[in-house]
Order: structure tokens, then sequence, then C-alpha cells
């Protein structure tokens, strides 16, 4: 990661600089329950200019499904391993319903 920073580029996959718990190719354990595990690429080159999107603004102030701007970028630059994907989401659903009718 040092390397990445000093020389200002992560090469082609940001998820390799980004803090997941094994690498771009993570497990994410919820309360009690084993995720599937998915493969993560973030295409670098498609984050140039990102941030400069936010040099005027303030996000705090917009209404983020309103604006789509980061669900855009997403969709361009975020690859998630297609055969793990519909189990990944299908977890993350089932522990955000958990979460709002507070059983979790």
């Amino acid at each position: 990661m040092a390397k990445a920073y000093a020389s200002r580029s992560s090469g082609s996959n940001t998820a390799d600089v980004i803090n997941f718990p094994h690498g771009a190719g993570a497990v994410v354990k919820g309360p009690g329950e084993d995720f599937p595990s998915v493969e993560i690429f973030i295409d670098n080159e498609k984050l140039d200019g990102y941030f400069d999107f936010f040099a005027d603004l303030d996000c705090r102030q917009r209404d983020c499904e309103q604006c789509g701007y980061c669900a855009k970028i997403a969709e361009q630059a975020v690859i998630i391993n297609s055969e793990n994907k519909a189990a990944v989401l299908k977890s993350y659903q089932e522990i955000l319903s958990k979460l709002k009718g507070g059983q979790a």
C-alpha cells in the first residue's frame, strides 16, 4: 500500500489498497454468520477525476439517491465476482432486514 501511495498509483485494482479483511477477495462475517466470499475489482482508471466532483460540493447537504453520482461511478468501476454476487447481496439484505427490525 505504501508503494501505491508513493507512486500515486495502485495499479489497475484499487481494491488491492483498500483494507478488506483478506485482500480484494474478502470474506465478510456478519453477527454469527458467514457470508459467501466475493472477489471485488475496482478499476482504478475509471476513477480518474472521481474526487474532482466533490471539490465544491458538500455531500452532507445532498440526497444520495437523487444525486446518483457515486452509484453511476460504481456501476462503471466496480466489478463483483458474478458467481457469488447474488448470494452476497442476499446475505446483506438479510442482515439489513434484521438490523431494521431490531433483531441484530
